[in-house]
């Protein structure tokens, strides 16, 4: 398809409570794709230590990695106080409340120490990041040498019957038009690769699917 200009979607997150919910019930309906994302994490060797999470939403990812990885500790850094409010219970539902603490902030500043975690990773949250390449340098300042990071989101030049099926299959229906203005603000991942280039992860591997693409990295010194 032709590509398209960016539209900012949001810098702030999903602050509305109601959206909040609505958004959950949406991440649940997707556990397939996150048991998909956990197996790429961990081929990567994201799979125990202190792992720092940006973007988490609900949680549901995080906490899917924390349970199949026993042992591991993770740090989820959340703009929305209502998304780390509800992660913060999905959290305790699933027993897991003891290793994940929820910071609320902006990722351009994130409150930890360098060479603070072991791994990093984030998923559909790039395209709502204010300045990524900024967050991309964050990412490098707070990993270990030789941590590794994965990060993966939607592409705004997705063709044309991957965005029908996204539509047609998201739920709950009411979503539908926050996933069309999330399309919008994502990158592509020609433009990712400039981003990446301009904050230290020249070398970052990137690969594209018909939705979207993976990210993936490791900080060498």
């Amino acid at each position: 398809m032709k590509e398209s200009n960016r539209v900012i979607e949001t810098n702030v997150g999903i602050q509305d409570g109601e959206i909040v919910e609505q958004f959950d019930q949406m991440m649940r309906a997707m556990a397939g794709e996150r048991r998909r994302t956990i197996e790429k994490m961990k081929s990567l060797g994201i799979d125990g230590g202190c792992a720092l999470e940006i973007g988490p939403g609900p949680g549901l990812l995080g906490i899917d990695w924390l349970k199949a990885s026993p042992g591991a500790r993770l740090k989820a850094f959340e703009i929305s106080a209502n998304m780390a409010r509800k992660a913060q219970q999905n959290a305790q539902c699933e027993g897991v409340e003891d290793r994940v603490e929820y910071v609320l902030g902006n990722a351009l500043r994130m409150p930890f120490s360098d060479q603070s975690f072991d791994f990093a990773f984030s998923n559909g949250s790039l395209h709502e990041w204010e300045q990524p390449a900024a967050v991309f340098k964050e990412i490098h300042r707070v990993l270990k040498p030789g941590g590794a990071f994965f990060v993966s989101d939607l592409k705004r030049d997705a063709p044309w019957y991957a965005r029908w099926l996204m539509m047609a299959t998201v739920r709950p229906k009411s979503m539908r038009p926050g996933l069309l203005s999330s399309l919008h603000a994502a990158y592509t991942s020609a433009e990712i690769r400039g981003i990446l280039a301009d904050s230290g992860w020249a070398r970052a591997r990137v690969t594209e699917s018909a939705f979207g693409f993976d990210i993936e990295g490791r900080k060498t010194s």
